[in-house]
């Protein structure tokens, strides 16, 4: 991926277009074949995107710097490159417990949305006394269980990421 400045506003581009117009308002044809180099003169440049942590982090302001070194660089072999970066910043995450709160509403609606598809057992039950079969018994018991299970290990966990992204399928 490449960007280049255009009106004071970065552009991304996933391609190089075919044609490109320059500032002078000359027009070129087949630019998707210029070297590097002739698409520096224009303007173009890479695009790196940080490693970043997405259940954290954001990356944004797609910025030119013309002086990126990437990890591990090594000043006695290494260049400084001309590309266009983005800055990475910290979610505004809810507080532990908000965050724990939400996941077991979240996993509550879960179970309910199982338990749905057998309630048309206990209902017939509660109107016609009719005996539940024992695999939808088992069955609900099971979900019932689980979720405790869950909102037990979602009340111990310590840190916000590992509640985001504790799985709460049944």
């Amino acid at each position: 991926m490449k960007a280049r400045i255009e009106n004071g506003k970065v552009v991304k581009y996933n391609t190089i277009p075919k044609t490109l117009k320059k500032a002078s308002g000359e027009t070129i044809l087949k630019a998707n074949t210029l070297t590097e180099f002739e698409l520096q003169q224009l303007g173009f440049y890479d695009v790196v995107v940080p490693t970043y942590n997405r259940i954290t982090q954001n990356i944004n302001n797609l910025h030119f710097n013309n002086a990126y070194r990437h990890a591990g660089f090594d000043t006695a072999t290494e260049i400084p490159q001309e590309v266009f970066v983005y800055d990475v910043v910290e979610k505004t995450l809810d507080s532990l417990e908000d965050l724990k709160t939400d996941k077991i509403a979240q996993l509550k609606a879960n179970a309910n949305a199982e338990l749905a598809k057998t309630d048309w057992a206990v209902v017939r039950h509660t109107e016609k006394n009719i005996v539940i079969p024992a695999n939808i018994t088992a069955l609900r018991d099971a979900i019932r269980a689980t979720v405790d299970l869950k909102e037990t290990e979602i009340n111990a966990l310590t840190d916000k990421e590992a509640v985001i992204t504790f799985n709460i399928s049944l």
